[in-house]
């Protein structure tokens, strides 16, 4: 259960991050400009990567929800789907309490 919503969390921060720099590409011949938004794309994901780790190991809901797009969706395995980041927030809250036993102890940053 962990490793899913490991693998969904990355995957999902990735593609939410991707969104919003599809689009925007510089001159050819600027080089420079291109590499530099290249490494300023890896950092956003990068951050936003930690953020949900951070939110979901402190249970910081409200946090957690914040960093969904308003059109994201959760598809997971078992039938777990989910849109809006109400939802997402919902689901994966619910999750993680189902689980909390079974995975007491371990964090998502460790």
């Amino acid at each position: 259960m962990r490793a899913n919503i490991g693998r969904f969390v990355v995957c999902a921060a990735i593609a939410s991050s991707l969104t919003g720099v599809a689009g925007q590409t510089a001159k050819p011949s600027d080089a420079l400009a291109v590499r530099m938004q290249v490494l300023e794309d890896r950092e956003a994901i990068r951050a936003l990567l930690v953020s949900y780790a951070r939110t979901l190991d402190e249970r910081d809901w409200a946090g957690f929800e914040q960093l969904w797009a308003k059109d994201a969706e959760f598809i997971g395995g078992a039938n777990n789907t989910a849109k809006g980041p109400t939802a997402i927030r919902d689901l994966l809250q619910g999750l993680l309490k189902s689980t909390a036993r079974r995975c007491q102890g371990e964090t998502f940053t460790s």
